[in-house]
């Protein structure tokens, strides 16, 4: 039997002899395996833990799915009290919120990877979904989910004041998320660059004279894997697309269905791996005087609270 270096081997096949040495009885064996998956772990405070993998498409989604199931089931197997499993489990549910897991077989093993040891449920927690409280002369508004139960809870509140606090209690004992969102008007000058897992911003030339045909780029970047996201991009006033037909694309390694509307720009995108990339789009200018750029929205359709949107930015026209 070859001898295998656990400092040049390969996470998958470190996972691997995990488990069938621990199942054969080489419980020392093992848990060498398990310590050099340990080591190459990354932790973080919002997305769990997991094995970092290189920027770009160099990896399937499905493939990366599977390596973090399999390690997942190796530390189980050996270290079934890991402090690092729960994080494990955050980060793979994590991906189900912006992922679409299209592998049946990868799919049920991540079931079982999450189900497998998990903590038993709490106690359910009785409560109003949105309550009113008043702290020390403080507005105070409190969100109680009611239940250890599966599913999505939402409630909408109308707030005439603004409110000083939000609360949010949780008494589960797994994981989950929550998000506010906030509808309000501002001026377009007001508005400044935001960004939750995405972002996005704006380039134009800094010269424009009628007739001129200019590029406009839109950079955006990504903190993990997504599917499904769409780049919406207005359109100054006093421009008009050089290609005004909707259609397939390609641009900086992405793939996208560029759809052109009267008045914006759609950019719809099946998959993006993790980086930073560019999208160009030309334009022919037909009228002086000052405009506005409008505001550049990026979006997980799967998960809208990852989402971005750029600043406005004042256009000059001669």
């Amino acid at each position: 039997v070859r001898k295998m270096n656990r400092d040049e081997a390969d996470v998958e096949a470190l996972a691997l002899s995990a488990i069938v040495l621990q199942n054969k009885g080489e419980a020392r064996r093992a848990r060498q395996m398990a310590d050099a998956i340990l080591a190459r772990l990354v932790a973080t405070d919002t997305a769990g833990v997991y094995i970092e993998f290189p920027q770009g498409p160099f990896t399937s989604i499905d493939r990366k799915l599977h390596i973090h199931v399999q390690l997942m089931e190796a530390l189980q197997t050996v270290y079934p009290e890991a402090a690092e499993l729960p994080g494990m489990r955050t980060y793979l549910l994590g991906r189900k919120r912006t992922l679409g897991w299209d592998t049946p077989v990868t799919s049920a093993s991540a079931v079982f990877a999450l189900m497998t040891g998990r903590p038993s449920p709490s106690p359910q927690a009785a409560g109003d979904l949105l309550t009113l409280t008043f702290d020390g002369g403080r507005q105070v508004r409190n969100l109680v989910a009611p239940a250890d139960s599966l599913g999505y809870l939402r409630d909408t509140l109308m707030v005439e004041t603004t409110a000083d606090e939000l609360r949010l209690q949780k008494f589960s004992s797994c994981e989950s998320w929550g998000s506010v969102y906030a509808d309000f008007s501002q001026p377009f000058s007001s508005v400044e660059t935001a960004a939750t897992g995405m972002s996005v911003t704006e380039e134009y030339p800094n010269s424009l004279q009628v007739g001129q045909r200019v590029r406009v780029t839109h950079n955006i970047s990504f903190d993990q894997d997504y599917d499904y996201v769409t780049l919406s991009v207005p359109r100054p006033a006093a421009m008009e697309p050089a290609e005004a037909l909707s259609g397939y694309g390609w641009s900086d390694g992405l793939g996208y269905y560029r759809e052109v509307g009267d008045c914006e720009t759609l950019y719809h995108f099946c998959h993006i791996p993790r980086g930073h990339y560019q999208i160009t789009e030309d334009f022919y200018v037909e009228r002086v005087g000052l405009y506005h750029s409008g505001v550049a929205t990026l979006r997980c359709e799967y998960a809208p609270e990852f989402s971005s949107h750029s600043a406005d930015l004042s256009i000059t026209i001669q």
